[in-house]
C-alpha cells in the first residue's frame, strides 16, 4: 500500500507512531484508481461528472478530479468555494442556498474569478443575489433547487420551478442554467433495479414542459 501523508510538516514514509492528529492519510494508489474510474464512467455519455468535494475539502484531491474530466467541483458553502477555488479549479457549484448580504457578496466577488453557480427555492432570495452582482459587476448562474423527495428544502412542483426559473431571467445579473435536485437517501437501496426505479421517478418530479430542456 502507498500512503501519503496530507498535513503540514509530515513527510511521506512517516511511521504512524510520529503522526500528530488529526492528520489526513490518502492511499494513493487506491485514491487514483477511484478518480480514474470515475473519469471513464462518465466520458463520452451524456452525463456530465461534478464531484462533491465536501468529502476530501482538497484543492490537490479536487484538481486531480478535474484533470480526469470531472466538470467542475461542489462545495457545501462558500467559504469552502473560496479556499478551492483558483488555477484548475474554476468551475464550483455550491449545493446549498447561501444567504446574508455578507456571504451573498462573498459568492458575488467570487464569480468574478471563477465561474459559481448557485441554488435557490424561492423568489425572494433572487434581488439579493441580483444586488451582490452587481455590486461585483458579476454575473451569478443559478439553479433550481427541486424537492425529490428529501423533504428537506427545493420547490414542491415542476410547475413552481418553471415560475421560479422565469423570475431568475427578469434579473440582468442572474442567468437561469438548470435544476438541481437532491435525494440521498436513494444511495441506501440495495438492489440496484429498485434503486434505478426510485431514481428515475425522482428525476420526474424535475420534469415540466416548460423546462423540458432540462429534464
Amino acid at each position: 500500500m502507498s500512503v501519503v501523508l496530507c498535513a503540514t510538516n509530515l513527510a511521506v514514509g512517516q511511521s504512524l507512531e510520529a503522526i500528530d492528529s488529526p492528520a489526513l492519510l490518502i492511499d494513493i494508489d487506491e485514491l487514483q484508481a477511484n478518480i480514474a474510474a470515475m473519469g471513464a464512467l462518465c466520458a463520452g455519455s451524456p452525463q456530465q461528472l461534478r464531484p462533491h468535494a465536501k468529502t476530501h475539502k482538497s484543492s490537490i484531491i479536487a484538481d486531480m478530479q478535474i484533470t480526469a474530466g470531472a466538470v467542475g467541483i461542489c462545495c457545501a458553502k462558500i467559504s469552502e468555494a473560496e479556499a478551492l477555488a483558483g488555477a484548475n479549479i474554476n468551475d464550483v457549484l455550491i449545493t446549498t442556498p447561501v444567504v446574508g448580504a455578507p456571504k451573498l457578496d462573498r459568492l458575488a466577488a467570487l464569480a468574478s474569478r471563477v465561474r459559481v453557480m448557485t441554488v435557490v427555492d424561492n423568489e425572494e432570495a433572487l434581488s439579493g443575489l441580483a444586488e451582490a452582482a452587481a455590486r461585483a459587476q458579476s454575473t451569478l448562474d443559478v439553479l433550481v433547487e427541486v424537492d425529490v423527495g428529501q423533504n428537506r428544502c427545493g420547490v414542491r412542483s415542476p410547475e413552481a420551478a418553471a415560475d421560479l426559473a422565469d423570475a431568475i431571467a427578469r434579473y440582468r445579473a442572474l442567468r437561469f442554467v438548470g435544476l438541481q435536485g437532491y435525494q440521498g437517501r436513494l444511495q441506501s437501496i440495495a438492489s440496484y433495479q429498485e434503486r434505478g426505479v426510485a431514481v428515475r421517478q425522482a428525476m420526474r418530479l424535475c420534469c415540466t414542459d416548460r423546462l423540458a430542456g432540462w429534464c
